[in-house]
């Protein structure tokens, strides 16, 4: 009763009003009774003040129970009566309701009525409204395909050619989509303008017939048919010229972004080909400094180390990948078993539609044959009208009191008829409306199935491409992952064959300098016992000359003494002079072997400084491995959400297209039930037509 529209606030104090007179003794003549008021027998003690007491108990309580709502609500007290009192409560606590529901309490029945009627409308507001949502994502879609764009433009330049095309062929394949759905986006709008249209003329047509007669109606509903008409063709041209400007200023973008992807292409080729001989450069000369590089064990181990690390992790990623890929083929699956749902309720619509085309077919003949009976009503119209001409010449023969019965009959019976023909009128036009309805009906029913094929089509597209994508980055995973164990067979060759040599050559130089330190410490010492003996001998030469000028009168025999010792010295000298010789070419030898070695120790320290950097350059290439794998991750799981958005798209399409068929059997049967409300008023038409037939023949005999 509150929640009626015609409950008002403004109908309060009539309610009120009403109840406090229904319940006054002076409307009703009716006063309590003696027995009533007498406390010895009722079996409670009855007074005002325990009246008053119990009354404010129950609103106390009826409040603490609308509290439970709101607590913030009170009661606003009059001096009504109590039942009275309390409907006011009642209402001011639904109209709190309705308030916090956000509808609005003051509604009467007239409003009600009209929202009932406005709501026929409703419908093309809410195509209206889908239009306009779908425009929306039209826009949306667009700004992201701009900002796809956008980075396409800021991804770096090494980037693969693959990347790019599947790029290209994606905005291609979406405006396609975009101008298949700007299609579909014009024909409903064009049949919303010719609705709309239908209904403004309908509405137009029925004041005007209220207002003058058909011939004005029809001649006005006809000039703003026109009018319709015409502004409808100028919107279209508008239409069709602001289509063609943004197909134009369209094309000419995709135009410009093919020349940018071209251009990149180009770009992203020669950038490959740099690196290639940059690749290509620096293997021949890791090659070429592969044995010299090799003394390096701890820069080896660490790299050995992060490679199994990196090995470890590409390994889990590539489990996570398959399980991904277990999850997709579920989903397939998946998808499959619905599409194969999907199909067998198809058919099922399939044969629907035949039987509604059937339906068609009878309604098409029970048409022809209503046409049919028009026709034979109109025969009978004209045999009426020969039969009245025969029967005024007859008149004129008979007396005047028959001619005025006959006069009667004949006005009766065409009454009848026009009456007969006025009906099969109007059921022919409830047919008519009943088919256009079943014909847009259809039409609708095959656009949604065209829709959700084209949909379906999409799906299978992203899934295979996906599918695609992924089988790409396994052979990716595959190929790094051969790299790696082709890396790990070079490092344990390494480590097997070329660290020990090396070892072996870095021993067999220590041991040489320590025989060279060795041997120049002895050819010092021999120098320094040389150098002594040759003071020794300068000394000894000296004295020599000193005796020889004191005893310059020896004989030959003491000359000859001394001769001997002179040559011996002589000898010893020159014997010094040559091992001097030998020590100083010995000292230039030692001299050249250390500066190679500071060499080769300046070589290995650059190879040093290239593994470091090599390694650093693994890291890196570690690193954008890891943000490749964390982005198709995403892109993975991007791909997930749109697939189980498009499971509930699925779920809410059947139950919309469950829900249509509900309506077309229900409209089936409301078709049939006329129909054979029709052929019994046919048969009824006929036999009351034949019965006045075979009349007008008995007294024309």
């Amino acid at each position: 009763m509150m929640n009626s529209p015609g409950y008002s606030e403004e109908g309060r104090g009539y309610h009120s009003q009403y109840i406090s007179r229904a319940l006054s003794p002076r409307m009703s003549g009716y006063r309590p009774g003696p027995r009533l008021m007498d406390s010895n027998l009722s079996p409670y003690p009855f007074s005002r003040e325990s009246e008053q007491i119990n009354i404010t108990e129950f609103i106390n309580l009826i409040q603490t129970q609308l509290k439970r709502i709101n607590p913030t609500f009170a009661f606003q007290f009059t001096a009504d009566p109590p039942l009275a009192q309390a409907v006011n409560f009642l209402t001011q606590a639904v109209d709190r309701l309705l308030t916090e529901q956000g509808k609005d309490p003051k509604i009467t029945s007239d409003q009600y009525e009209e929202d009932i009627n406005y709501s026929s409308n409703r419908r093309l507001r809410d195509e209206l409204e889908k239009a306009k949502e779908t425009t929306k994502n039209l826009t949306r879609y667009e700004h992201l395909l701009k900002k796809k764009e956008e980075k396409l433009e800021e991804e770096k330049f090494y980037s693969s050619n693959r990347r790019l095309r599947d790029e290209l062929e994606k905005a291609k394949e979406t405006t396609k989509n975009l101008t298949r759905y700007e299609h579909l986006l014009k024909k409903k709008e064009e049949k919303l303008e010719e609705e709309k249209s239908k209904v403004r003329a309908e509405k137009k047509g029925i004041k005007d017939m209220e207002e003058h007669s058909k011939v004005r109606a029809e001649k006005k509903g006809i000039k703003d048919m026109e009018e319709q008409l015409r502004q409808a063709l100028n919107d279209l041209e508008i239409q069709k010229k602001n289509w063609n400007d943004s197909k134009r200023f369209e094309q000419e973008r995709i135009r410009l972004d093919k020349e940018d992807a071209d251009r990149k292409l180009s770009e992203a080729k020669e950038m490959k080909e740099k690196i290639e001989k940059k690749l290509d450069e620096s293997t021949k000369h890791l090659k070429y400094e592969k044995e010299s590089l090799m003394q390096l064990e701890n820069c080896l181990n660490q790299t050995k180390q992060t490679l199994s690390i990196d090995q470890k992790r590409i390994t889990q990623d590539k489990l996570e990948i398959e399980k991904e890929k277990w999850k997709l083929d579920q989903r397939s699956r998946k998808l499959e078993e619905q599409e194969i749902l999907l199909n067998v309720k198809i058919e099922h619509l399939d044969q629907e539609k035949q039987t509604q085309e059937s339906e068609k077919t009878k309604l098409l003949n029970i048409r022809k044959d209503i046409d049919d009976e028009r026709n034979e009503l109109l025969q009978i119209k004209d045999q009426i009208a020969s039969f009245e001409r025969e029967s005024k010449i007859s008149a004129r023969k008979s007396p005047i009191e028959d001619q005025g019965i006959s006069d009667r009959g004949y006005t009766s019976v065409n009454q009848e008829y026009d009456a007969k023909f006025i009906e099969l009128e109007e059921r022919e036009k409830e047919i008519e409306q009943a088919y256009r309805e079943l014909q847009e009906q259809m039409d609708n029913f095959n656009r949604e199935l065209e829709e959700r094929e084209i949909v379906l089509d999409e799906r299978e597209f992203s899934v295979e491409k996906q599918e695609k994508d992924i089988k790409k980055k396994l052979d990716n995973f595959s190929v790094i992952e051969a790299s790696l164990i082709e890396s790990k067979i070079q490092v344990e060759d390494l480590r097997t064959f070329t660290i020990p040599e090396l070892e072996k050559q870095s021993e067999t130089l220590s041991n040489l300098l320590q025989e060279l330190t060795e041997r120049k410490q002895d050819m010092e010492n021999l120098i320094e016992n040389l150098h002594n003996e040759i003071s020794l001998v300068g000394k000894q030469k000296g004295m020599l000359d000193v005796i020889e000028e004191d005893k310059s009168q020896v004989s030959a025999d003491s000359y000859q003494m001394t001769h001997s010792p002179n040559r011996d010295i002589d000898e010893i000298t020159i014997e010094l002079e040559q091992k001097i010789d030998k020590v100083k070419e010995r000292e230039i030898e030692l001299e050249h072997a250390h500066k190679e070695i500071e060499n080769d120790r300046e070589e290995l320290t650059k190879a040093a400084e290239f593994l470091k950097q090599a390694h650093v350059e693994m890291e890196e290439k570690r690193k954008q491995i890891d943000k490749d794998l964390a982005e198709e991750k995403a892109k993975l799981k991007n791909q997930f959400l749109k697939l189980e958005s498009g499971m509930r798209l699925l779920s809410t399409k059947e139950a919309e297209v469950f829900s249509f068929k509900r309506k077309l059997d229900e409209k089936n049967q409301m078709l049939i039930i006329k129909e054979k409300e029709l052929m019994a008023r046919m048969r009824k038409t006929d036999s009351h037509g034949s019965s006045i037939v075979e009349e007008r023949e008995g007294e024309s005999y």
